[in-house]
């Protein structure tokens, strides 16, 4: 919510990781510059499409992740396991955070790793944890996957082909 109304903390975090984005890259990539001002547009933009509805936005995203980690709970308490939801949470928030890195296509195999791991850390039996956490994620990863043909064909027969555009000498596509 601050970073939406107040431009200061977005702006030093843009020139934070600016500045270590050059240092770590520097002499094999061209520096980045700008980056504050261009974090302070986006969020503008953002703030422009949310409008008045930004509220909507923040439940929805809230209602997405508790649902999910619900699906957690739900799989941990299948497997026989009994551990405090607490701790399953700040395990959960782990792997969300290691899911951010972009090792594997939607974190294929690190988040299984590192979330089976963390919950063993939070008190649940091994084998518990690792069904746990593979019926987890076949329910909130490949499952929603199989919605995208059954989607697409839907979507084709509705709207049919996208048409094709050709580019222009002048750039405009």
């Amino acid at each position: 919510m601050i970073l939406l109304y107040t431009d200061w903390p977005l702006a030093a975090a843009g020139r934070a990781a600016q500045r270590l984005r050059n240092w770590v890259t520097r002499g094999r990539r061209p520096p980045v510059t700008g980056l504050d001002k261009r974090l302070l547009d986006q969020r503008d933009t953002i703030r422009g499409v949310l409008g008045r509805e930004w509220w909507q936005a923040v439940l929805l995203t809230a209602g997405r992740l508790g649902f999910d980690f619900g699906c957690l709970l739900a799989a941990l308490r299948a497997t026989g396991a009994d551990p405090q939801p607490s701790l399953v949470l700040l395990a959960y928030s782990a792997a969300g955070i290691v899911a951010l890195l972009p090792l594997t296509p939607g974190g294929l195999g690190i988040v299984e790793a590192s979330l089976g791991g963390l919950l063993v850390l939070a008190g649940v039996q091994a084998g518990y944890a690792f069904l746990a956490t593979l019926a987890y994620r076949i329910a909130s990863y490949w499952l929603p996957l199989l919605a995208g043909p059954p989607a697409y064909l839907l979507f084709r027969h509705r709207y049919g082909r996208p048409v094709s555009r050709r580019a222009t000498p002048d750039g405009d596509g």
